[in-house]
């Protein structure tokens, strides 16, 4: 017998008469415990395409990512960008998790900052 599908997941179910049996998840359901982002990765994007904003989208926060793309030509956000990357590499895991992995983002979310 499976696990029993996690909170928050959308779930189907087979049924006879009036009692439900095989309860599994749906097919193509997001679930942030799967899908969590790595702090690697994250750095790497920062300080080789932060310029444009890729670590951004890459973690979920596209309003921030939309601000660099619009003000790439400044070079602004690629200096920030180097900063964060710099910031992503000496950060814990489990700090990462915090700020990142373990809530939803928001577009403009400052409180991962």
């Amino acid at each position: 017998m499976s696990a029993p599908p996690e909170p928050n997941l959308r779930v189907d179910f087979d049924a006879d008469g009036n009692k439900a049996f095989g309860i599994y998840a749906e097919p193509n359901t997001y679930n942030s415990s799967t899908h969590k982002k790595s702090r690697s990765t994250t750095a790497v994007l920062a300080l080789l395409l932060g310029g444009l904003g890729i670590h951004y989208f890459y973690i979920g926060a596209w309003g921030w990512g939309l601000v660099s793309i619009l003000f790439c030509w400044t070079y602004i956000p690629a200096i920030v960008s180097f900063a964060y990357g710099i910031y992503y590499m000496v950060m814990s895991d489990t700090e990462f998790d915090k700020r990142v992995n373990k809530r939803k983002l928001e577009p403009f979310d400052s409180r991962i900052w």
